[in-house]
């Protein structure tokens, strides 16, 4: 039987280098993208004194990673739309370190019915001064475009 490599395993030691760039992560279900940002990324910002904005697609998920991170006040969770609507109210939002964009591939499948997924995509685009960290285990067709 294969033993599973997990994304901790495969990006090591290599998100210290990580400064003022698009990172993606692109892997299977089940194999840890979520674990290695909130056992390793996060507490590693806390150490370093950088903050953090945890983005999600939907509630139910916005819930079970914010019962995870209750311990890191440093990371801002957000779902999109949420953050959709800060922007398009023309306010602003706050400078983080890092940016994670969890289930990313909400901007190609909600844009089927939320006029307003670009205005988010958008926005990570333009980020420059910080990491941004796609992740998706179907973010494919969004990633080839990145």
């Amino acid at each position: 039987m294969k033993n599973k490599t997990y994304i901790t395993d495969k990006i090591g030691e290599q998100f210290r280098e990580w400064h003022s760039e698009g990172v993606i992560i692109a892997s299977g279900t089940d194999t840890g993208k979520t674990t290695f940002i909130i056992n390793t990324l996060l507490p590693y910002a806390l150490l370093e004194g950088k903050n953090a904005l945890y983005l999600v697609n939907r509630k139910s998920l916005y819930e079970q990673i914010k019962a995870k991170i209750i311990e890191y006040p440093h990371v801002k969770i957000m779902t999109y739309q949420a953050l959709q609507a800060l922007i398009r109210k023309n306010i602003e939002i706050p400078h983080y370190d890092y940016i994670i964009a969890d289930e990313c591939h909400y901007f190609l499948t909600d844009g089927i019915f939320n006029q307003y997924t670009d205005i988010a995509f958008s926005w990570l685009r333009s980020q420059s001064d910080n990491v941004v960290i796609y992740m998706s285990a179907t973010g494919n067709n969004l990633f080839n475009g990145l």
